[in-house]
C-alpha cells in the first residue's frame, strides 16, 4: 500500500519537476542575474512536500494531515488549498483516500484553469487522469466480481436442479421398486398356496 503511494507521488513529482523547469526557463534570468525567489516553484513543491508526508506517515498520522487539509481547504476554499485537498484525496492506499471526490474538485478546477498557474494546472491535468484510471480499474473489477457472482449463482442453480432432477428419478425408481416388490410377493404368496394345496392329503377338506 505505501508503495502505491509513493509512486503516485513520484508520478507527481516528475510533473512538479517538468512545469517547474519549463517556468524558469520562461524568466530568461541570465546567468550574472541575482537568484530571486520562484514563486510558482515553491507553491507546487509545497503540494509535492504534503504528499511526500502522506506517503511516509503512519495511518494515524495520515489521517490527521488529511483533516488539517480539508479544513484548510473549507475555511478558506482558494485554488491551492482546494488543489492540496484534491491531491490528498487522490492517493490511494491512506484512510482519507477518496477518488471520486478527488475527481470531481479537480475537474471543476481544470474547468477555471485560468485560475491556476500552469504548473498546478499540468499538476491536476496528470492526477486528474491518474485518479480516471484507477476509477476505471475499480469500475471494472467490481464489473467482474458480478460477473463472477452472477457465474456461480448460475453454477449453484443449475446444480440445484439437477438435485432436484436426480431426486425426483429417485424417486420414481423407488415407487417401481416398491410396485416390483409387491408382485414380487403376490406371486410368492401365490406359488405357496399352490404348493399348499398340492401337498395335502386327497381326502382332506380344501
Amino acid at each position: 500500500m505505501r508503495r502505491i503511494l509513493q509512486w503516485s507521488v513520484l508520478t507527481a513529482c516528475l510533473c512538479l519537476t517538468a512545469a517547474c523547469s519549463v517556468v524558469d526557463g520562461m524568466r530568461g534570468d541570465s546567468p550574472a542575474a541575482a537568484p530571486a525567489t520562484n514563486p510558482e516553484a515553491e507553491l507546487v513543491f509545497g503540494y509535492l512536500e504534503t504528499l511526500s508526508r502522506l506517503s511516509q506517515s503512519t495511518p494515524s498520522a495520515q489521517a490527521e494531515l488529511a483533516e488539517h487539509v480539508r479544513r484548510e481547504a473549507e475555511l478558506a476554499p482558494t485554488v491551492s488549498n482546494r488543489l492540496r485537498q484534491a491531491l490528498v484525496l487522490g492517493l490511494p492506499g491512506h484512510v482519507a483516500s477518496d477518488l471520486d471526490a478527488a475527481r470531481t474538485t479537480l475537474g471543476e478546477l481544470l474547468a477555471a484553469r485560468e485560475q491556476m498557474l500552469p504548473a498546478e494546472v499540468d499538476l491536476a491535468t496528470v492526477m486528474y487522469a491518474e485518479v480516471g484510471s484507477r476509477l476505471a480499474l475499480e469500475s471494472e473489477n467490481e464489473r467482474l466480481g458480478r460477473a463472477q457472482g452472477l457465474k456461480g449463482e448460475r453454477e449453484l442453480q443449475d446444480l440445484n436442479r439437477r438435485l432436484q432432477s436426480q431426486a425426483a428419478e429417485n424417486e420414481r425408481l423407488r415407487r417401481q421398486l416398491d410396485e416390483a416388490l409387491a408382485k414380487l410377493e403376490a406371486v410368492a404368496a401365490l406359488e405357496r398356496s399352490m404348493a399348499e394345496r398340492d401337498s395335502a392329503p386327497k381326502g382332506a377338506p380344501p
